[in-house]
């Protein structure tokens, strides 16, 4: 895990242009500079984290360029995600969607249908052939 979490601290987004195929690209957001994909993710468009504001001190402006950054880099698709409810260290904090969104003109936005969440039943134990 340790150097998974290194390898995603040290790169550099300009890695991802020479990988062939089908991939997933996960960076942040300062490292999506320059690079753009035929579909972006963001994820985490939650007050609170989008600006940053969970950790101390907030630069709105910056943290709206950055974000600015990421959606531009979408050549036919964007998809923007967030949550009601998040887990930060050990903590369920209610979330309220970020307040950038709401400077994304409403034609441009098409928000995804989604059936309502059910939880799922208990998984089948495995049988144990040696006991």
């Amino acid at each position: 895990m340790k150097t998974f979490l290194d390898m995603l601290s040290l790169e550099r987004g300009i890695d991802h242009a020479v990988l062939a195929g089908d991939r997933v690209a996960l960076m942040s957001l300062h490292a999506a500079k320059g690079l753009e994909w035929p579909v972006v993710f963001i994820t985490g468009c939650e007050d609170r984290l989008l600006p940053c504001s969970l950790f101390g001190t907030r630069d709105d402006e910056e943290e709206r360029r950055l974000f600015y950054v990421g959606m531009t880099r979408a050549h036919s698709r964007l998809i923007l995600s967030h949550v009601g409810r998040r887990t930060i260290n050990g903590r369920v904090l209610p979330m309220k969607p970020s307040p950038f969104l709401d400077d994304i003109p409403g034609d441009l936005c098409i928000p995804l249908d989604r059936r309502e969440w059910k939880r799922k039943g208990k998984a089948h134990k495995q049988l144990d052939l040696f006991k």
